[in-house]
Formats: C-alpha cells, sequence, structure tokens
C-alpha cells in the first residue's frame, strides 16, 4: 500500500469532516456574518482537501495537461478559502475598525480571485483567449472604425499574457498577503479582548491559524516563490497538517470555547464522522486487498466480487454505524438522557409556579453542582422578578423589560456567560441587580422567540469548570423548563377564566333578579317584555314601577359597553330610577335626577341611552322623556304607524342638562312598542342589519295580536333573520298594548 494511498485516503476523511463542521457552522445562524464567513471558509478548506485527495488521478507529469479538464479548472475555486480566511479576521473576535472605516474593503479582497477564476475556468491557455478576443478589423470604413477596439483588445491580451504567465506565483503571494493580513488582525484584535474565556479562544484560533499558514507557506508558497522544490509525497503531507491544524483549531474552539455558540453536538458529530470515515475506509481496504487475492486465482475480471462486497455493505454496513451511535451515546451522555427524561416528564406535569420553581432548582443543582439558581419570570407589568423560596436568602430583583439586561438577553437563544453580559450594560442599578443574583451562567427561557423567563446559575460548588455535557444538558432541560413555564402561565389563564366564568354566571343570576320577574296586569293595557343579554351580564336594562293605583313606570335603557362594565353601570342606573321615581309623576323630573346621579358617580366616558314613562290607566295618557334612546314606535287603532321622533340628550355625560315631557294620548287598541339597538341592529350571516323598516313592517302586520303574540312574533322574526349567526348585542322589548 503506497503512501500516496494513504494520504489520499486520509486526505477523503478530513475533507469530509471539515466539509460536515462547515455545513453545521452555517445553518447554525445564518443570519449572523460571522457563522457565513466561518462556514464559507472552512467550506473552501474542505473542497481544497477533497481535491488534493483526487490529485493521483490526475497526471503530474504535465501539469499543463491538466488545464484541459474543466473540473480541475473548477476546483481551483478552493482558493477562495485565502480571502475568506482575511475576511473571517476582519469579523473575529470583534468586528476589526479598518471594516468599519472601509465597509467595501471585501469587494477588494474577493474581486481578484473572482477575475482569475472567470478567465482559467472559461478560458484555459492563453492562446484560447487570442482566438476568442482578437480579431481582424478588416479594411474600409469599418475597418478604421473597429481599430482602436482592436487596438484595446490586443493590448488587454498582452497584459492577460503576462497574466496567464505568471498567475501561479502572483496568487500564491497574494495568498500569503491573505494570510498574514489575517494574522496581524486577528492579534491585534487579540490584544483588545478583555474577557478571560475569549482571549482563549481567538488565542487558540490565531494559533491554529499560524501554524497553518507556516506549514502552507513552506509546502507550497516556497516552491512557487522560490527555487526550492519539495519532494511531491513530502508537500501533500505537509499541506495535510495545515489543514489539520487549522480545522483543528477552530473545530477545538467550538467544542471546547463554544466558539460561535454553535451546538455541543458538534463534538459527537465530528467524532461520529471521524468514526465513520475510518470505518469505511477499513472497508475499502478490505475490498482493494480481497480483490487483489480474489484477481490472482481468477484470471478475468468479473462483477461477482463487486455484487458480493456490495451485498456485504449492504447488510452489515449502516448496523454497524448504528452500533457505533449506539456507543458514542453512551459515551459522551453516560446518563444525560435518562436523567433529561425523567427532569421532563416532572417539570411538564407541574403547574403550579412554585412547586415548578423547586423542582427547577432543585434538578439544576443536582445535576449541575452549582448555587445559587435562581428563576426569574415576567410579573403583570413585565418585571422580572426572582421568585426564590424563603429558604434562599437575596436581595430584590427587579429587571425593566425595556431595560438593557432584558434587552441583551432578548437577543441571546442560550446559556450565556455573565461576565459577557456584564460588558454590555451600562446601568449601576442593574449591575446590582445582577450581582445580588451572583450568577456565573444567565439562560434565557424562550417560547417561540419570546423570553418567558431567565435562569440565573452561580459557579460550580466544586469549583470546576462547566463541561461540554453540562450545558448540552442544561440548553436541553431550559428548553424543556420554558415549555413548563408557558403551561404554567396557559393553566393560570385558564383557571382564571374558568373563576371568572363561575362567577359571570353569578353575577348573571344576581343581574336576572334585578330585572322584574312579572310583567304588570291593568284593566285598560297589557304588557309583554323581552331580555336576552349577548353575555352572562349585559347591559340593556328595562322596568316597572307602581307608582300608585293608577299610574305605572315605564323604563328602558341601554347602557354603554358589554359585559361586567355595562352590567355595574346598569344597576346603578336601576338603584338610581328606583330610588327617584316614586316621589314623582313627571318623567322628565325623574330622568333629570337619574341623569345627576350618574354624572356624579360614573367616569365621563359612561353614558346610557334612557326613555322613561308614565302610563295612567284611567285616562291612558302617556307621558315620557326619551333620553337618547330608540324612538319608540306608535301603531294607532286606525291603522296609521310611526316613529315618535322626540327626544332629549343621553344621560350620564353633563349633569346640567334639561330635559322634556312629552304625551300621547292613546286609545283602544293603540299600540307602543319600545325596544333597544340589540333588534335593530342584529346582523345576518351576510352583515346585514335587521333594521327599523322590517321592525316596522312586523308592528304594522300584527297589531291586531295581544302584547305577548306580538313580542313573540318581533323575536321570532329577528331570530330567523339572523340565520343562526351568534347574538351581537343584549335585546330588550317591550310591548304596551291598550284595550
Amino acid at each position: 500500500m503506497s503512501l500516496t494511498f494513504i494520504l489520499s485516503t486520509t486526505f477523503l476523511i478530513v475533507g469530509a469532516i471539515i466539509f460536515i463542521l462547515a455545513v453545521i457552522v452555517f445553518r447554525e445562524n445564518p443570519k449572523s456574518r460571522l457563522h457565513r464567513v466561518t462556514g464559507f471558509m472552512l467550506l473552501f478548506a474542505a473542497l481544497g482537501t477533497l481535491l488534493v485527495s483526487f490529485a493521483p488521478l490526475f497526471p503530474r507529469e504535465n501539469v499543463n495537461s491538466w488545464n484541459q479538464f474543466f473540473l480541475f479548472r473548477f476546483a481551483m475555486i478552493w482558493e477562495f478559502f485565502f480571502p475568506y480566511l482575511f475576511y473571517f479576521s476582519l469579523n473575529f473576535p470583534r468586528q476589526s475598525a479598518i471594516f468599519k472605516k472601509h465597509p467595501a474593503l471585501p469587494f477588494y479582497i474577493f474581486t481578484p480571485y473572482f477575475l482569475r477564476f472567470f478567465f482559467v475556468l472559461f478560458f484555459p491557455d492563453y492562446e484560447v483567449l487570442r482566438a476568442f478576443f482578437l480579431f481582424d478589423s478588416g479594411t474600409g470604413v469599418l475597418g478604421s472604425l473597429l481599430r482602436p477596439v482592436v487596438l484595446a483588445m490586443t493590448s488587454l491580451v498582452s497584459v492577460l499574457g503576462v497574466f496567464y504567465r505568471y498567475h501561479f506565483i502572483i496568487f500564491s503571494v497574494l495568498n500569503t498577503f491573505c494570510v498574514l493580513a489575517a494574522m496581524i488582525t486577528m492579534f491585534v484584535g487579540y490584544q483588545k479582548v478583555s474577557e478571560r474565556s475569549l482571549r482563549k479562544q481567538v488565542g487558540f484560533v490565531l494559533w491554529g491559524i499560524s501554524i497553518s499558514a507556516v506549514i502552507y507557506a513552506v509546502s507550497f508558497l516556497v516552491t512557487q516563490t522560490t527555487p526550492m522544490r519539495i519532494r511531491f509525497d513530502l508537500s501533500y503531507t505537509l499541506t495535510l497538517l495545515a489543514v489539520i491544524s487549522l480545522t483543528f483549531a477552530v473545530g477545538w474552539a467550538i467544542v471546547k470555547y463554544h466558539f460561535l455558540s454553535t451546538r455541543i453536538v458538534i463534538r459527537r458529530g465530528l467524532v461520529f464522522s471521524i468514526a465513520t470515515g475510518m470505518l469505511v475506509g477499513v472497508f475499502l481496504l478490505l475490498y482493494g486487498q480481497t480483490k487483489k487475492i480474489f484477481s490472482s486465482f481468477i484470471q478475468t475480471d468479473t462483477p461477482v466480487f463487486e455484487i458480493i462486497f456490495l451485498l456485504i455493505a449492504v447488510f452489515f454496513l449502516q448496523p454497524m454505524l448504528d452500533l457505533l451511535n449506539a456507543m458514542l451515546d453512551k459515551i459522551f451522555r453516560p446518563q444525560q438522557k435518562n436523567t433529561l427524561m425523567q427532569l421532563s416528564k416532572d417539570i411538564l406535569s407541574t403547574f403550579d409556579i412554585k412547586k415548578l420553581q423547586t423542582k427547577i432548582i432543585s434538578a439544576l443543582e443536582e445535576n449541575l453542582r452549582a448555587k445559587p439558581i435562581h428563576l426569574l419570570i415576567p410579573d403583570d407589568n413585565g418585571l422580572f422578578l426572582n421568585i426564590s423560596d424563603a429558604s434562599q436568602i437575596l436581595r430584590p430583583v427587579k429587571f425593566s423589560p425595556d431595560g438593557e439586561f432584558i434587552t441583551v438577553l432578548t437577543s441571546h437563544s442560550r446559556p450565556v456567560r455573565a461576565d459577557k453580559i456584564r460588558v454590555m450594560i451600562s446601568d449601576e442599578k442593574e449591575l446590582q441587580f445582577m450581582d445580588n443574583l451572583k450568577p456565573f451562567l444567565i439562560v434565557p427561557l424562550k417560547y417561540q422567540d419570546r423570553l418567558i423567563g431567565i435562569v440565573s446559575i452561580g459557579p460550580r460548588t466544586d469549583n470546576r469548570m462547566f463541561s461540554s455535557a453540562d450545558l448540552e444538558m442544561m440548553e436541553i432541560f431550559c428548553l424543556q423548563v420554558a415549555i413548563a413555564l408557558e403551561n404554567s402561565r396557559l393553566y393560570e389563564i385558564a383557571r382564571l377564566q374558568r373563576h371568572f366564568q363561575e362567577e359571570l354566571v353569578v353575577a348573571g343570576r344576581i343581574q336576572r333578579m334585578l330585572l322584574p320577574l312579572d310583567v304588570p296586569e291593568g284593566q285598560t293595557f297589557q304588557i309583554a317584555s323581552l331580555n336576552i343579554p349577548s353575555k352572562e351580564v349585559g347591559g340593556d336594562y328595562h322596568d316597572f314601577i307602581r307608582l300608585d293605583n293608577s299610574l305605572l313606570g315605564i323604563a328602558i335603557g341601554d347602557i354603554s359597553g358589554k359585559g361586567i362594565p355595562g352590567s355595574i353601570l346598569m344597576s346603578n342606573l336601576q338603584a338610581s330610577l328606583r330610588a327617584t321615581a316614586p316621589y314623582s309623576q313627571s318623567a322628565s323630573q325623574v330622568v333629570r335626577d337619574v341623569n345627576r346621579h350618574l354624572t356624579r358617580t360614573t367616569a365621563p366616558e359612561k353614558y346610557a341611552t334612557f326613555l322613561y314613562a308614565i302610563f295612567d290607566e284611567k285616562t291612558r295618557l302617556f307621558r315620557f322623556c326619551n333620553a337618547g334612546h330608540n324612538y319608540p314606535i306608535l301603531h294607532k287603532s286606525s291603522g296609521e304607524c310611526n316613529f315618535i321622533k322626540l327626544g332629549d340628550p343621553i344621560i350620564g355625560i353633563d349633569e346640567h342638562l334639561d330635559f322634556h315631557d312629552h304625551e300621547l294620548q292613546l286609545s283602544p287598541d293603540d299600540l307602543i312598542v319600545l325596544y333597544t339597538d340589540g333588534i335593530t341592529e342584529a346582523l345576518n350571516a351576510q352583515s346585514m342589519e335587521y333594521g327599523e323598516d322590517r321592525l316596522y313592517e312586523v308592528i304594522s302586520t300584527s297589531s291586531h295580536k295581544d302584547a305577548q303574540e306580538i313580542k313573540n312574533k318581533i323575536y321570532d322574526e329577528v331570530i330567523s333573520f339572523t340565520q343562526g349567526t351568534d347574538q351581537y348585542d343584549d335585546i330588550t322589548l317591550i310591548v304596551l298594548k291598550v284595550v
């Protein structure tokens, strides 16, 4: 087995690993510039490594013949690794001041590489370029016009000829410049970093790039820019070491120092990739050696051997990979999976916030061996408060939802070091609150990108650093905590709604007791009434008050608002009416007194439309005062039907308003209908209103019936019109018929 074959196989495995790492880094946060730059840098490094693994397939004795292969020319795209390395240094550890001053700098970095890639891809050598761009201008007028163009093209082709002759050397120097510029830029950034953990990761990446650059310079740049020559196999090996050192630096920074906040599962993924590559490599080696032995006995080439190995791969390779996966689970997650499952069951089945807090803190303390641990959740005002139990002595902690601390945490989705948060906060009060928590790590709890809680985790009690397994467990567990907190919040909302619904039912019963249970009866009149609230409690009001043996007070009103606020105002209106009506036989005076009381005891935005009437059974005189309510409908025994368009302003706005009495002398078979807008504004499925015209028509065609039948007819017509749609407003109706 040759050294070239071993190196090619090794390059193939390393290239696959780098490619997997590039994809993971890029997919982790594609919106982040640093993630994109790092991902592309690793991607081009992987491409270069994979291409080198296939280098033995090309004839080394004639390098120029390689240029005839389109795929070989396209493969030169891997050299974009070098400008991406420089671009990476401008963004890590922080964005360089040079980049801030010159935002177009990436354009100048990448343009030469794009131009070289274009020309080499489509014009493999100078002769092809000449044949494409140079042409004879000809003679005559057209030739004279084209001659300057031909001269310019000739000059351009001559310049490009120099480029074609020396572009390997030119870009070797340019690659060297990118590497050195990246090292210098990162070193300057490293000097400005004060956080200890960040300095470690920057220093590690910087050392990896430096070692990779030195090896690259020896293995490739020296051979291109100086007369020195290095054996092909040695150059191969050195290039491999350069790629491995760079990959190891970035990969280890990701695993050890959480560089780029990439998921901890990369550690297991990389090991799985390496082990899988080695397994496949062993399989290929067995295939090659077995085929040699098989071919020594059978001189002719036969497909039977390939078919047998294909069947072996189908039936045995996947089970072996599954076994490898299970082994890695045991190595990297010894008891983590079972622990997480048990913890998830406990917290997801707990809805009481205090019990949930106790379980969360106990679970984290037991598994992380860290103290103190605090859970902060927002109150009704959005302030994030600690809800620690009495056994934990802690000074008050209140983080405003608009403060720096919450703003910074909202931009994070994973555990973050407390010292990294501190440097982003200038508010002394919030810094003091942080000190009260004594945090080492801070974990934002998010549900659907909404910050619903915070876990503050102190240092480990054994003075050790948190391992990657600890952080992985913490991240997964806190995702479950966020779901549990949201479940607890929804459960509390449902409990309050259920309690509120029960109270509404009770309030509805009380309100119905305030309304008249029976309609009054008399020798000269019939009365029928109807009140149906749209909710458990309503804002419509009607009432009947016996003033003496012959006088009957009739009231109807529509309160602004619905539900509980409307019902409260309705009860206030009823109380004031019942207190004033027995002492006055003037409808307008009663309305004045009710208006004065409502104006003084309710907010300005609360008002009511109200109609109060006094009917004299003996004289059949109907005296009324209409304060902004729907106009009554009067149907005379003669068949004439009209709206009584007399009225005054609504009540509850201004206590100094004046109101007026109006009188109607009724005769037998005359009919008066009082109603609220829940009838005329009832909507059908097409959002059309029932309207006054339909009400007017029903009254006209039903006037010969008694009051109860007329009321039922009106209600039936409204229900038929709405076609089963939900009732939008309260419905109240009073029918007075003179007999």
